[in-house]
């Protein structure tokens, strides 16, 4: 609990350090600073923050600093990014973007080859086997492709139209209910 409250400080004290930094000076500042300075400015934010740090190590990773800090409360470290201007924090990680943009890409196709071969997915997100089913495919990101909405307003369409269990998938005039992987989706459809 302790631990999930610090963790939660750090996340929030991150995301103020750069909003007080992009608000509060008006400017942006082109001048690099070295890796020490930055990690010191992430251990200094901290401090005035009430959460002394021990800075333990800066390295550069993608054109940015990564700082890692130790919260001199507990022993629990956590990472900060830092541009190399020292001027904005963050705390959410480092996106790989040829990757992320590879994988959506794909996923993209993958519900867009679903769609184009009559892949229907009725649900209710007020069912944890609906919600399972979603967390299978990544999010509801490209899902709406497929997705027929059993929920609210539409909860009586679903009944009239004879779905009593949800996840319920209509492929060829067949009917699957129950939670299913990516490869059974693949195999059944070849997409």
């Amino acid at each position: 609990m302790i631990l999930a409250a610090i963790v939660g400080l750090l996340v929030g004290l991150a995301a103020g350090f750069a909003i007080a930094t992009a608000v509060g000076t008006g400017t942006v500042t082109a001048a690099v600073v070295t890796k020490e300075v930055a990690g010191q400015r992430v251990v200094d934010w901290l401090s005035a923050n009430d959460v002394p740090a021990t800075l333990l190590v800066v390295s550069e990773e993608h054109g940015l600093y990564k700082v890692t800090v130790k919260a001199n409360a507990t022993s629990v470290a956590g990472d900060f990014y830092v541009t190399n201007d020292g001027g904005m924090l963050s705390q959410s990680g480092i996106i790989d973007l040829n990757q992320t943009t590879s994988q959506l890409i794909g996923k993209r196709a993958f519900f867009d080859c679903l769609a184009i071969r009559g892949m229907m997915f009725f649900g209710s997100t007020a069912t944890n086997s609906t919600l399972m089913q979603l967390q299978v495919f990544g999010g509801t990101q490209f899902v709406d492709r497929i997705y027929v909405s059993c929920d609210g307003n539409q909860t009586q369409s679903c009944v009239d139209a004879g779905i009593t269990e949800v996840p319920l998938f209509v492929y060829e005039n067949r009917t699957y209910t129950g939670v299913k992987t990516l490869d059974w989706f693949a195999n059944l459809t070849g997409c």
